[in-house]
């Protein structure tokens, strides 16, 4: 019994379970047989049991001794591991990294060398993973969040400035992921050289940097206007379109959380002419309203929530109905009607184009047809085009097959691009034109006069219509620039060989001016307003005229 106590205690000051086991295995292994030879020997040849029993005593106590000599000098070649699973343990639990012994210098030994070094490259690692961008090496957002944290104090003002690539999706559909990385590269690279070293510059999102301006620094505006009007890199180039929001500590935020968010709300301010915006209060309001007008675009689009109205084209010589623009209404269940111009740059941002897209050209093909049965006579339906949807591969055979869907007559349709989405890509343009004309659609060019379309351009491209912003037609009768830019437009629309509808007319001056440059067609207020279907319909089914309104 004595003999297991003193394992047992030379086991628990280690406090290692493999010693306890190594401790067994030696009582086991050294004791016992030894013990029983000396039994043998000395029960074979002792003269007495008293003496007999002085022996074994002896033998017990030297083998006691030479095993504890033993057992030291193994928890000491031990005791290197011992330490440095202790360390890992440590490691794992709070990532807190012991100062490992180095005495120790034999094959043993050098596990907790190995170990610490080890320990390091991993610190390194992590660390890289957790605070550092992967594609551009800056510090990410949580580092920013840690380094504002340590730069705050009640005396030391600074403002946080977040700068965004509006552009940055775009960008993705058209170059891919490996090539706007590096472009975003490129930026950050450039951000870095012109910004002063204690800037904390950090890459907070894919297409967001940030980074700290002193009262006496580089103001934002002279940032955006130091930046390059062109960006190369990954063999492709880009002129990014970029915004910047900024929030002051401390009297916009005290917390490095609460100033990012700050710096992220002003950017929706931020249009543009004025790329630069401050956080106000409102700007959070702003965001929540912005993600709650996301949302319930969503769910309208999931649950048939918008509407087409239909503002009719009339020939002003017969005041004959000859066709209408399709224009979608939202019909919101908490705010009645919101107009187009607030929705639809939400649309385009969220990437939801092409899907409402989708939705206006087959809900238009629907409505032509419906008319047809009801015996009402055909008018051709303008549906427009955003550019990202014009650009869309497989266009014109979606166009196509909403109208066998419902048996519409090619020519009752007409799709309307607008000159600056039409001069992004010419080429490309002039492709789906001539395809579009195969199938027996007509071709309208939006907001004529505004873009920057050349006389060659015009020429291959060959649209059946343009339309003259309304910029024009307003008072025209009494602006003699517009009269002169509307008489060359119509003089070189018919030139061509295309008709002409004005847009935006609202009196009657107007509309003689523009009749007598030899306008053929109009369209607005003063005729009518854009109008539901069933009212539409009845406009049509009641004669073959419109009285302006």
């Amino acid at each position: 019994m004595n003999e297991i106590w003193f394992y047992a205690l030379l086991a628990r000051r280690l406090r290692v379970r493999y010693v306890t086991k190594v401790l067994s295995v030696a009582f086991v292994g050294t004791h016992l047989p030894l013990l029983a030879l000396i039994g043998f020997f000395v029960l074979r040849t002792a003269p007495s049991l008293h003496f007999a029993l002085e022996v074994l005593g002896v033998a017990l106590v030297a083998t006691l001794g030479g095993t504890a000599l033993t057992l030291l000098a193994l928890t000491h070649l031990l005791r290197p591991i011992v330490v440095t699973s202790r360390a890992l343990r440590t490691y794992v639990a709070a990532r807190s990294r012991p100062a490992l012994p180095t005495i120790w210098t034999d094959e043993v030994g050098t596990l907790m060398a190995d170990t610490t070094r080890t320990l390091v490259q991993l610190d390194d690692t992590l660390d890289e993973l957790a605070y550092f961008d992967p594609v551009t090496g800056l510090p990410n957002r949580e580092l920013l969040l840690r380094r504002l944290r340590e730069r705050m104090g009640p005396a030391q003002p600074f403002a946080l400035c977040v700068l965004t690539q509006h552009d940055h999706e775009r960008l993705l559909v058209a170059f891919g992921q490996e090539t706007v990385d590096a472009l975003v590269r490129a930026l950050g690279l450039e951000l870095e050289a012109k910004l002063p070293r204690d800037s904390l510059l950090a890459r907070v999102a894919p297409n967001q940097f940030a980074f700290v301006l002193s009262p006496q620094g580089m103001a934002a505006e002279q940032i955006l206007a130091a930046m390059p009007g062109e960006i190369t890199a990954g063999g492709a180039s880009c002129m990014p379109e970029l915004a910047a929001g900024l929030a002051w500590h401390p009297a916009d935020a005290a917390t490095p959380e609460a100033l990012l968010t700050a710096a992220v709300a002003a950017l929706p301010r931020a249009d543009a002419a004025e790329r630069v915006a401050f956080y106000a209060p409102a700007s959070r309001e702003a965001a929540r309203e912005r993600l709650n007008l996301e949302r319930d675009l969503r769910r309208a689009l999931e649950t048939d929530g918008f509407r087409l109205h239909f503002q009719p084209v009339v020939r002003a010589t017969t005041g004959q109905i000859v066709g209408a623009e399709a224009l979608i209404r939202w019909q919101h269940p908490r705010r009645v009607t919101v107009p187009p111009n607030q929705f639809i740059p939400v649309v385009e941002s969220i990437g939801l184009s092409d899907a409402l897209g989708n939705w206006v050209l087959q809900s238009a093909c629907r409505h032509l047809r419906t008319w047809s049965d009801a015996g009402l006579p055909p008018v051709r339906l303008a549906v427009n085009l955003s550019a990202g949807q014009f650009g869309s591969p497989g266009l014109v055979n979606g166009i196509s097959a909403a109208l066998r869907a419902q048996r519409i007559d090619p020519s009752w349709l007409e799709i309307e691009l607008t000159e600056t989405a039409t001069m992004r890509d010419p080429d490309c343009a002039a492709a789906v034109f001539n395809q579009l004309h195969e199938i027996g659609v007509t071709v309208a060019i939006d907001d004529f006069g505004t873009g920057y379309s050349s006389m060659s351009r015009l020429q291959q491209l060959k649209p059946d219509k343009l339309k003259i912003d309304r910029s024009f037609v307003t008072d025209v009768d009494s602006l003699r620039g517009s009269r002169a830019i509307c008489k060359a437009l119509i003089e070189l629309s018919h030139g061509f060989g295309f008709s002409v509808q004005a847009e935006g007319t609202e009196s009657a001056a107007e509309v003689a001016t523009l009749q007598a440059l030899g306008c053929d067609l109009f369209q607005g207020y003063y005729f009518a307003r854009a109008l539901p279907a069933e009212e539409f319909a009845v406009r049509l089914r009641a004669g073959p005229t419109l009285q302006p309104a």
